[in-house]
């Protein structure tokens, strides 16, 4: 496979405009942000309200809650985002080809089943955000 600084300059720029053309909507949503430690926090905070749990506990709850440890927040990639965007992409690079935009791939490529796989994501995507 040719590396990107060995392409034409057309053809750099026809994949430049594929990777522009990415809805920012998808690369905002690459990463998710979760809490580091969300069951800890919740038993600790439900026990700073039991009247079972000694004044000690609560002290001790108290200070690992105040300490803003609880609060960290974990980034994760999201897979389906990610592959959502390589689907579009192979998709882009695809009608790029067949409009004689980019050299042909010397692998060849069903471009029924790369649509597919596209759909099924961008799909999957949009119940997920639906719901």
């Amino acid at each position: 496979m040719k590396k990107f600084k060995d392409l034409k300059p057309e053809h750099r720029k026809v994949i430049v405009d594929i990777q522009k053309s990415i809805p920012k909507e998808w690369t905002d949503a690459v990463t998710l942000e979760e809490d580091l430690a969300p069951v800890s926090k919740e038993i600790m905070e439900r026990a700073l309200e039991d009247p079972e749990v000694d004044e000690k506990t609560k002290k001790e709850f108290r200070l690992a809650l105040d300490s803003g440890f609880f609060d960290k927040k974990l980034e994760k990639e999201d897979s389906l985002v990610t592959e959502l965007i390589e689907a579009y992409i192979e998709k882009e690079i695809l009608k790029a080809i067949i409009k004689k935009a980019l050299p042909p791939l010397k692998k060849k490529q069903d471009f029924t089943k790369v649509y597919k796989r596209f759909n099924d994501l961008k799909t999957k995507y949009d119940n997920r955000k639906t719901s």
